[in-house]
């Protein structure tokens, strides 16, 4: 085995980050796993990376479940994962610390309301939009009549939709929330709709 890695567990994962995420990912995704870490650092600032155990993360997910859903610690629980096991892969650690560690929660699942639009209520809104005649609420009501998502639709150019085949071709998105331009959409979302 490799010789072990006595570093503090936050800034190894900010290593991680920097070394395998950054330019890789989106920046909303790789904020989030800067959240993630800046997280590590407040619950478990002097836990190291070569001294961990099972007990230990399981530990840090109780914590971290105090404050938030179920879900919220899923994610953070796999958000973890993927480090720990290239440390192990490494040889910085002897076994996986995340192994068969459970997500807990004290928080309350929050009921969730509808995500959808009943009928009614669909059809009030195309008639806002057509009597307002905006570029704005044209193109809200495009986006409910096709159900792209938001940065899908700003992303659309004139080639991108057939009138006469009634299809629009999804292939790239517009980055309204860094202002950086258009992104090629994820393959698994390039297509006619």
């Amino acid at each position: 085995m490799s010789k072990r890695r006595h570093i503090k567990f936050w800034r190894y994962y900010k290593e991680w980050i920097e070394t395998y995420k950054n330019g890789q990912i989106q920046d909303v995704t790789y904020a989030k796993y800067l959240m993630i870490q800046k997280q590590i650092k407040n619950l478990v600032p002097d836990l190291y990376l070569d001294e961990m155990t099972r007990r230990d993360v399981q530990r840090l997910i109780n914590k971290y479940g105090e404050t938030h859903e179920r879900t919220t610690v899923l994610d953070f629980l796999h958000h973890i994962q993927a480090p720990l096991r290239d440390a192990v892969y490494e040889g910085w650690i002897a076994k996986d610390p995340t192994y068969k560690v459970v997500a807990t929660s004290h928080k309350k699942h929050k009921k969730t309301r509808n995500l959808y639009l009943e009928k009614d209520e669909v059809d009030k809104l195309v008639d806002v939009f057509q009597k307002d005649g905006s570029w704005l609420a044209d193109m809200c009501d495009f986006d409910l009549r096709t159900g792209l998502r938001y940065a899908e639709v700003l992303g659309l150019t004139p080639k991108d939709v057939d009138l006469q085949g009634l299809t629009v071709y999804v292939n790239k998105t517009w980055d309204y929330k860094t202002g950086e331009g258009f992104i090629s959409a994820k393959e698994k979302q390039v297509g006619y709709r």
